[in-house]
C-alpha cells in the first residue's frame, strides 16, 4: 500500500467514481445507488486517496445527538487495496479528527 495515503471530504463530484467503488464492494441488494450517493454526499462522507487517485470511502453519520457515537457506514475500497490496512488507516483518521469531542 501505498504511503501517500489522504483522507479527505467527499463531494457531489465524486458520486460516480464512488459509486463504482460501492457497486464492486457489495453484493446488488445491499450496494446503494447512484441516487442514494448523491443524496447522501451532503453530509459526512470522505474518500481515500492513494498516489492521486480515489480508492475508497467510508460514510459516517451527522446526529444532532449531544454524545459522539462510533458508527461508520459504507466501508469500501478497490479490490487491489483490500487487505493492505487502508481501512485502518481511514477509520483511525476519521477518529483522530474527533479526539477533541471524546
Amino acid at each position: 500500500m501505498s504511503d501517500n495515503i489522504r483522507i479527505i471530504q467527499a463531494d457531489i463530484n465524486d458520486a460516480r467514481q464512488l459509486h463504482e467503488i460501492e457497486v464492486l464492494s457489495f453484493p446488488p441488494e445491499k450496494a446503494a445507488s447512484l441516487e442514494a450517493f448523491e443524496y447522501r454526499l451532503k453530509e459526512c462522507f470522505f474518500k481515500a486517496e492513494a498516489d492521486g487517485r480515489t480508492v475508497g470511502l467510508i460514510n459516517g453519520s451527522c446526529s444532532h445527538n449531544p454524545y459522539i457515537t462510533d458508527d461508520l457506514y459504507g466501508p469500501a475500497v478497490y479490490l487491489e487495496y483490500r487487505h493492505t490496512g487502508l481501512w485502518k488507516h481511514i477509520s483511525l483518521t476519521c477518529k483522530e479528527a474527533l479526539v477533541g469531542y471524546y
